[in-house]
């Protein structure tokens, strides 16, 4: 369930990114293009505890609004060891409105919002699960 948690957050990043002419919107791609690394995430604002292999997740956006998910799998009993796993996928990105972004791929279609500061990229979406609603933030640094 976790996976799916933040490869919808992923999902999500890349959904809502948006400016109001043109030229802002040019921007705000421009600032998303590049690779990025998991580095926290939260449910409901708790900080969520992440796995080795979790913060090895990356996002990777392309400038033809394409982008990849990498996932990573622990291969040991451990954990120490991580491997691609079946969860890594491609897909579209576009941005919808200021901060808002569209992400979609074979198996989803999800708006997210989001934020670029510096190195940081942060996105957030709010689900419901067996009738119970969520905030997933996800938070990645360019690498």
């Amino acid at each position: 369930m976790k996976k799916v948690f933040i490869f919808c957050s992923i999902i999500a990043l890349g959904l809502f990114a948006s400016c109001s002419n043109d030229e802002n919107t040019e921007e705000s791609e421009n600032a998303l293009i590049g690779s990025w690394q998991l580095v926290a995430e939260y449910d409901n604002d708790e900080p969520y505890e992440l796995t080795t292999c979790e913060l090895e997740q990356t996002i990777v956006f392309k400038a033809d609004n394409s982008y990849q998910y990498i996932s990573y799998s622990p291969t040991d009993d451990e954990g120490s060891e991580c491997a691609v796993d079946d969860y890594s996928t491609i897909g579209d990105w576009s941005i919808t409105s200021k901060g808002k972004m569209m992400i979609s791929d074979d198996y989803i279609e999800i708006e997210v919002n989001y934020t670029v500061s510096g190195d940081t990229f942060t996105m957030s979406y709010t689900d419901s699960y067996d009738g119970e609603e969520y905030t997933v933030k996800s938070v990645y640094t360019k690498i």
